[in-house]
């Protein structure tokens, strides 16, 4: 059964392959809420609710939220705008269309439910953009 340390390694390891480095558009991933990222963009990954539901089947799922937060330095400008939407469609493209991923992320879960994705910006000292995708991961445990 996956767990929610498990889950959060294979998004981080999906996204870090995918998403980061050389000719890619995040410059960090982190499997935890950095307050003071340096590069940008960035991701975290964190975990954010649970639900469980028992069956009458002898299995018990457990449905695990985990928010990706993507961030990008706010220059108020469209060229931030325009990375915000770029990431947003890498993320998509190379990422989430892939039935590996959408479906299981690469066979760790049962099944990943819908993906809500919502833009944020934050105001203060280091004005922030970016993108929260919410992912909900569904586990199995067969009951004895």
């Amino acid at each position: 059964m996956a767990t929610f340390a498990s889950t959060r390694a294979k998004l981080k390891s999906l996204i870090e392959t995918t998403l980061e480095g050389a000719g890619n558009p995040l410059k960090e991933v982190f499997d935890y809420i950095e307050t003071s990222p340096q590069l940008f963009p960035c991701a975290m990954i964190v975990p954010f609710g649970a639900s469980n539901l028992n069956r009458l089947d002898c299995r018990d799922e457990l449905v695990m939220g985990f928010l990706i937060r993507v961030v990008l330095n706010d220059k108020n400008n469209q060229a931030t705008e325009d990375l915000r939407i770029s990431v947003l469609d890498e993320f998509v493209d190379n990422l989430w269309t892939l039935a590996n991923v959408r479906d299981t992320l690469d066979g760790e879960v049962e099944k990943v439910g819908d993906i809500e994705i919502t833009p944020f910006s934050t105001q203060g000292e280091q004005p922030l953009v970016g993108i929260d995708f919410l992912i909900q991961a569904t586990t199995i445990k067969v009951l004895t």
